[in-house]
């Protein structure tokens, strides 16, 4: 009849995360079809000329993105990253797609620019840094309900 004020507080942020993660999908899944509609239009303008970053652009925000999301909302012992975390994650993937974007405009474009591949490298340095701030969080996560 009677709850406590810490099971309050459990159940407040479990629905709290969760409703993080399906945000979280939700927001990649248009990214996702922005991406696509995006190559399309891109394409119809691209005199015949195609690329492999232009035309797989929206599987980043795909895969990078959405998959992560959909395994924290599916998952419900996983709990949802913290801030940190997510927004490290969320400008890798954002950096990764420009870059893609970038590479697919140069080789449509027929130019050459070395910057992309800074930001690719970027990117990548971002999403580590996620994965291991998420994996830091769970080691004191761990520690801190042990004692």
């Amino acid at each position: 009849m009677f709850t406590s004020e810490n099971e309050n507080l459990k159940n407040y942020d479990e629905k709290n995360i969760n409703n993080s993660a399906k945000k979280g999908l939700l927001i990649y899944l248009c990214a996702a079809a922005f991406c696509f509609v995006f190559y399309i239009v891109y394409n119809s303008f691209s005199h015949g000329v195609h690329s492999v970053f232009m035309t797989f652009l929206f599987v980043i925000p795909l895969v990078l993105g959405a998959l992560p999301c959909l395994v924290f909302t599916l998952a419900a012992k996983i709990r949802f990253p913290g801030r940190l975390c997510v927004n490290l994650w969320n400008s890798g993937v954002a950096a990764i797609a420009c870059a893609s974007v970038l590479q697919g405009i140069f080789e449509i474009a027929g130019a050459e620019s070395v910057y992309h591949i800074y930001l690719f490298y970027f990117g990548l340095g971002m999403l580590f840094g996620g994965a291991v701030a998420f994996v830091v969080g769970k080691i004191i996560e761990k520690h801190s309900v042990v004692q």
